[in-house]
């Protein structure tokens, strides 16, 4: 049987938090975290603003890898700079070594748009839909990475602490559980909005209003 994503525990329509991997013009290798989202079992969409160096060699080579790891300094490194050489598996592999899984993707369609609502600024987003293949799996228990589970983690731990801070951090927890709460309604499950509007229904009865 060919794996497909939704054996590897994705849910169709859910965001997951990834590392994408190209291959540069001049043959170095370009890392970035992103949000990938699962439209089929063989089918995702990655956004990426215009300017990126990730998106210009997606758009070069027409195929990329995705990443699967919890490894919080690969995240760290390719967000502020770049994952280095020694990270990967071999000289000639975009794959990086010890995640969990990784799959090749193959771009199927770019579309650009202009979002003027867009949380971050109006930009220009471009949209790329790629299909799936060569899934492989180094865990067994492997849990892909969405950021609801987290907003909800953080929510419950300020709402434990809500009642006896002060003020001004009172309303800095008001601002992370209004964030928290659309974080999650955009990229989480099911339960995870469950549990976030759970959680500010009771800090609204609470008398705290977002």
């Amino acid at each position: 049987m060919v794996l497909g994503l939704f054996d590897i525990g994705m849910c169709k329509g859910q965001q997951y938090e990834v590392i994408l991997t190209t291959w540069n013009e001049d043959g170095s290798r370009n890392a970035a975290p992103f949000g990938t989202i699962v439209k089929g079992n063989y089918e995702i969409v990655n956004k990426i603003f215009e300017g990126s160096k990730t998106l210009e060699n997606i758009k070069r080579n027409g195929e990329f890898t995705v990443n699967l790891t919890y490894n919080p300094l690969y995240f760290s490194y390719s967000l502020i700079d770049n994952i280095d050489e020694e990270y990967y598996v071999s000289s000639d592999s975009l794959v990086l070594q010890g995640v969990s899984c990784f799959f090749n993707a193959d771009v199927s369609s770019i579309k650009s748009v202009l979002k003027s609502d867009d949380p971050v600024r109006p930009v220009e987003t471009v949209y790329i839909k790629s299909d799936v293949s060569s899934i492989v799996v180094n865990e067994v228990d492997l849990n892909p990475l969405n950021r609801g589970i987290h907003c909800v983690i953080e929510s419950l731990v300020n709402y434990s602490r809500v009642d006896i801070v002060s003020s001004e951090i009172r309303d800095y927890y008001m601002g992370r559980f209004r964030e928290n709460y659309r974080v999650a309604k955009k990229v989480g499950s099911k339960e995870d909005k469950m549990a976030m509007e759970y959680i500010i229904s009771n800090l609204e009865k609470k008398g705290y209003m977002l």
